[in-house]
């Protein structure tokens, strides 16, 4: 991983997780407001969680609050950029 200059992008590990909680880099994003979204493969909604996000380089802890279920998830991450300056 490279931090500083360059694409956007974010990186979660550990791949798979255990227990309730994974940590989630965020490279060269905008500052704002993000929403995490967690989604089941029935794509039922499972978690979500508001970030606030400074800018640059920042990682975020994720605790989910309780184990959830083996399997596989799509993790969304969505601004809308209404309160950058």
């Amino acid at each position: 991983i490279s931090f500083g200059k360059g694409e956007p992008g974010i990186v979660v590990y550990p791949n798979p997780i255990e227990g309730s909680t994974f940590k989630m880099d965020m490279n060269n994003l905008a500052k704002g407001t993000y929403l995490l979204n967690l989604y089941n493969n029935m794509g039922q909604l499972v978690y979500t969680e508001q970030l606030q996000h400074n800018g640059s380089q920042a990682t975020k802890t994720i605790n989910l609050g309780g184990e959830i279920a083996r399997g596989t998830y799509q993790l969304q991450l969505s601004s809308d950029h209404t309160d950058n300056n």
